[in-house]
């Protein structure tokens, strides 16, 4: 049973088909890849989630070996786009906050606090335990949607 795997943008994909029909992704922004005997690769994920673990035969040690390469190359390109933003993020950067209830949008400046463990929003960067700083733990938060509204 022959599978198609796809690489872009830092997200490794496995298909049943050439059509579709995914069986699995890895975000290789939390993965490792390691080459083993016999045109074995297998890559990993680190961010804990269950079955993200992806075993891989190529035809040879040499097409292995330059998908280890190319999976690696991807995966310090993951690395470098997360310090960034995380660096824009804990310097604060201004965005709008859609408010459910009123139907408006409100300019707000947003960081990560000096901990990592929570996202902040005020009307400035202040002190983070300023009365005007709202604050939602990261292990709440799923992700920010890019848009003018949703």
């Amino acid at each position: 049973n022959r599978q198609f795997c796809r690489l872009r943008s830092g997200v490794f994909q496995v298909f049943r088909s050439a059509e579709g029909g995914k069986v699995n992704t890895i975000s290789l922004a939390q993965a490792s890849v390691s080459l083993h005997p016999d045109g074995e690769l297998e890559i990993r994920s680190t961010s804990g989630a269950p079955g993200k673990d992806l075993l891989l035969q190529a035809a040879d040690d040499d097409e292995a070996a330059a998908w280890v390469d190319a999976v690696n190359r991807e995966i310090e390109s993951e690395a470098k786009k997360e310090q960034s933003s995380q660096h824009l993020m804990r310097n604060g950067t201004a965005m709008f906050k859609y408010n459910y209830s009123n139907s408006k949008r409100m300019r707000r400046q947003f960081w990560i606090s000096e901990a990592g463990s929570e996202l902040c929003w005020g009307k400035a960067k202040t002190d983070e335990d300023a009365k005007d700083v709202s604050k939602v733990d990261l292990r709440d938060c799923i992700g920010i949607i890019y848009g003018p509204m949703t």
